[in-house]
């Protein structure tokens, strides 16, 4: 998926906090939007939490992998203070965030 290789793109070229939260942002992204096609889930209202309850009902790993993922994004989304000193390294944020967003797209092939 496109959005994978545009997270790369911004993690190796740019290590900024601001580049590094947009890459965890597109991975997330990525990840998501699979798992929507794959599962057909359609419509907007709760349609993350939506998502990753039907992939947890498909495929439980995947489901709470996907689940982690999405609170990784949220931080980096919507946390300008992180209190959580594990989640102030956003080198290491995306890291897991990639490592995530893989496992969660190799299981929907």
């Amino acid at each position: 998926m496109e959005f994978v290789g545009v997270a790369d793109l911004l993690a190796s070229r740019h290590t900024s906090e601001a580049s590094l939260r947009t890459a965890v942002d597109r991975l997330y992204y990525a990840a998501f939007l699979s798992a929507r096609e794959f599962l057909g889930v359609s419509g907007r209202a709760r349609i993350h939490q939506r998502v990753i309850g039907e992939l947890r009902t498909h495929d439980r790993m995947a489901g709470q992998q996907l689940e982690t993922l999405r609170n990784i994004r949220v931080v980096a989304d919507y946390a300008l203070d992180v209190q959580d000193p594990l989640r102030r390294d956003w080198q290491r944020n995306y890291q897991m965030a990639r490592r995530l967003a893989n496992f969660v797209l190799e299981r929907l092939r």
